[in-house]
C-alpha cells in the first residue's frame, strides 16, 4: 500500500481483533442448499515476490481453481524485471493457467514496474472486453456465463496521463462500470463480481481511497461480491445495502440500516445486498486491522499482523444458485473464513461447530479461537468473542492496557476489566439465556477467593487504545452475575441475567468486572490478545 495523500497515523497499537464470524469447524448444511460448483476462482492482491508469495501461489495451484485474479500491487520490485515476476508466477501455477491481472498503485505509473509490461508476459486468457488489465469485464464460462467479473481502477494513474482515474458519479469510468453491471443483469447472468485494487470501506485508519461514489454505486446495484485490496490484510463485511436511513455507506461511522444481513452463520441470500471482501493477503508484509474503529460493526471477519496473520487468497466456488467462498491459507498463521450467497429464499438452518485448534511446527505455534453460531428455525445460540477488552487501575490513572494479554480485577488498588462484544447480528432477538465465559491465566497467582461481579455498562464508545482509569465509562450498579473462589488456568462460565441484557443487544455491548474486595487477591484472565481462550459471550434467543 503506497499512500498518495497525507494520512493520520495511530499513536497506539491495538494488537488484537475479534473473530466474530470466523467459522472454524464443520458446517452441516442440507446438500441442496449449496449446489455443486460449476467452476472456482481465486483472488488476492498485494503479492510481492518472496517465499510467502510462492506459498500462496502453490496453494492456488493445488486449490482446483479455474482462474485467478491478482487485484493489484504485484511484484513490489522483490523480483525484477516484470518478466521475472511473471516467470515466478508461471513456475508456480503453470504456464497457461488463466492468471488475470488488475493494476495496483505500485505498477500503474511505478515505482515497481509498469502494468503494461506485466500484462505482456501474463496476458489475458479469458477473452475480456475492455482495457486489460486496467478496466475490463469478462463473462465466465464463455459458453454459458455464470459470473460477470468487472475489474476497475479508481485513483490510479496510467501514463502518459498524470491524472488519477476518477470514478466519481457521472464520470466516464463510473458510467462504464454501471453499464457493465446493467449489461450482466440484462443478459441474465446469475452473478456479478466487481474487483478493484483501491479500498473504500476498510478496517484501517485511512480515508476511503477509491472514492465513495463508486462504492455506493456497487452497493446500490447490489453486486453480489465486491473485492478490494491495498490494505495488507483480510476483512469481510456483512451483507450491506442502501435501506431506510442508509442512503450511502459511511466509511468512518456505523449505520445499522446499511446492514441487510448480519447473521452469524454468514449464509446470505442473493439480491439482498453486497458483501465486501478485502483480500490484501497475497504475500507482501501485512498491516494491522482495527475493528474498534467506528465502522467496525460492518465487518464480520478479519485478520492482520495483530491477530493470526495468515497469507492466502479467497477461493469462490460458483454454481448457478450459489457463491461459496472460503479463505485458503498459503503461509503464516491458521486464519480461516467462509461465507455463502445463495439464490432462492432464506438459507436453511445451519450449525457451525466450535473448535480451538493449535498447530505446532519447528518454528511457530498458532492457536485459533472460533466463533460459533447455531441457528435452528427462528432461535438458536450465538457465541461472540470480545472485539475489544482492557482494564483500568486507580493507581495508574492515565495508563492504558488495551494491548495486554491479561485482564486484571482487584479491589485495592481498584482494577476494573471492560469487555466489548458486537451483538449487531442479534438485533430484534429475544434473549432466553446468557453466559460470560472467561479463562484465568496460567500464573499460579491468577485465581482469587474474592467475588468478581459482572455489571452492565451503557457507554460502548471506548476504545482499547483510549481507555484509562480517568476516561473509563461509568459501571452500572446492577449485578448481572458473579464468580468466586477461582483458581489458575481454569475456564469459568458465569450465568448472566438475560432480562437485564435484553435492552443492550443489537449493537456494541459492554460488560465490566469488578471485585467485592475481601482477601484482596487479584483475578487475572486471558484477554483477546492472549494466544487462546479470549473472553466470550454465549447468547441464546427465541
Amino acid at each position: 500500500m503506497r499512500s498518495r495523500t497525507p494520512r493520520r497515523r495511530r499513536t497506539a497499537a491495538v494488537t488484537a481483533l475479534l473473530l466474530t464470524a470466523v467459522l472454524v469447524g464443520v458446517v452441516n448444511r442440507p446438500s441442496q442448499s449449496i449446489a455443486a460448483p460449476a467452476f472456482s476462482f481465486g483472488v488476492a492482491g498485494d503479492l510481492g515476490g518472496n517465499t510467502k508469495t510462492a506459498s500462496v501461489l502453490d496453494a492456488v495451484r493445488t486449490s482446483g481453481t479455474n482462474t485467478f485474479f491478482a487485484i493489484g500491487d504485484l511484484s513490489y520490485s522483490e523480483v525484477t524485471p516484470e518478466s521475472a515476476w511473471c516467470d515466478l508466477v508461471k513456475a508456480r501455477v503453470g504456464g497457461t493457467y488463466p492468471f488475470e491481472l488488475l493494476a495496483g498503485n505500485h505498477e500503474d505509473n511505478g515505482p515497481d514496474g509498469l502494468i503494461s509490461n506485466f500484462a505482456a508476459c501474463l496476458p489475458d486468457r479469458l477473452g475480456v472486453r475492455g482495457d486489460y488489465p486496467r478496466e475490463y469485464y469478462v463473462d465466465y464460462p464463455a459458453s454459458s456465463p455464470l459470473v460477470r467479473f468487472v475489474m476497475i481502477s479508481p485513483k490510479l494513474i496510467f501514463p502518459p496521463s498524470t491524472s488519477a482515474w476518477s470514478y466519481g458519479k457521472g464520470t466516464t469510468h463510473y458510467n462504464w462500470t454501471a453499464s457493465a453491471i446493467d449489461g450482466a443483469r440484462s443478459a441474465g447472468i446469475p452473478w456479478v463480481v466487481v474487483g478493484a485494487h483501491m479500498y473504500c470501506l476498510s478496517l484501517v485508519d485511512f480515508p476511503c481511497a477509491s472514492g465513495t461514489d463508486i462504492m455506493n454505486l456497487l452497493v446500490s446495484k447490489k453486486v453480489d461480491l465486491y473485492l478490494q485490496a491495498h490494505d495488507h490484510g483480510y476483512s469481510r463485511t456483512k451483507q450491506l445495502a442502501l435501506n431506510g436511513s442508509c442512503t450511502a455507506i459511511p466509511t468512518t461511522s456505523f449505520n445499522a440500516d446499511c446492514v441487510a444481513d448480519g447473521n452469524g452463520s454468514s449464509s446470505y441470500t442473493a439480491a439482498n445486498g453486497t458483501v465486501i471482501a478485502t483480500v490484501g493477503s497475497g504475500g507482501r508484509n501485512m498491516n494491522q486491522e482495527h475493528p474498534e474503529l467506528p465502522q467496525g460493526p460492518f465487518f464480520q471477519s478479519w485478520m492482520g499482523t495483530n491477530f493470526n496473520s495468515t497469507f492466502g487468497f479467497l477461493k469462490v466456488d460458483v454454481s448457478d444458485t450459489s457463491l461459496a467462498a472460503r479463505f485458503v491459507r498459503g503461509a503464516g498463521g491458521s486464519f480461516t473464513d467462509s461465507f455463502s450467497i445463495t439464490k432462492g429464499g432464506t438459507p436453511p438452518p445451519t450449525t457451525t461447530t466450535t473448535s480451538s485448534s493449535t498447530t505446532t511446527s519447528s518454528s511457530t505455534t498458532t492457536t485459533t479461537a472460533a466463533t460459533t453460531t447455531t441457528t435452528t428455525g427462528g432461535g438458536g445460540s450465538t457465541t461472540i468473542v470480545a472485539n475489544a477488552d482492557s482494564f483500568v487501575q486507580s493507581d495508574l490513572p492515565t495508563t492504558g492496557h488495551g494491548a495486554d494479554p491479561a485482564l486484571y480485577v482487584d479491589s485495592s488498588p481498584t482494577k476494573i476489566t471492560y469487555l466489548k462484544f458486537d451483538t449487531s447480528s442479534l438485533a430484534g432477538s429475544t434473549l432466553t439465556a446468557a453466559t460470560l465465559k472467561i479463562t484465568t491465566t496460567s500464573s499460579t497467582s491468577s485465581g482469587s477467593p474474592d467475588t468478581q461481579v459482572v455489571h452492565p455498562v451503557s457507554d460502548s464508545s471506548w476504545t482499547e487504545s483510549g481507555l484509562t482509569y480517568n476516561t473509563r465509562p461509568v459501571v452500572g450498579a446492577a449485578s448481572l452475575g458473579s464468580v468466586s473462589n477461582t483458581g489458575s488456568n481454569t475456564t469459568y462460565s458465569i450465568t448472566l441475567d438475560p432480562s437485564q441484557l435484553q435492552s443492550m443487544i443489537g449493537g456494541q455491548l459492554t460488560l465490566a468486572l469488578d471485585s467485592t474486595g475481601g482477601a484482596g487477591d487479584a483475578f487475572y484472565v486471558n484477554s483477546r490478545e492472549a494466544a487462546a481462550n479470549p473472553p466470550q459471550l454465549l447468547l441464546s434467543r427465541q
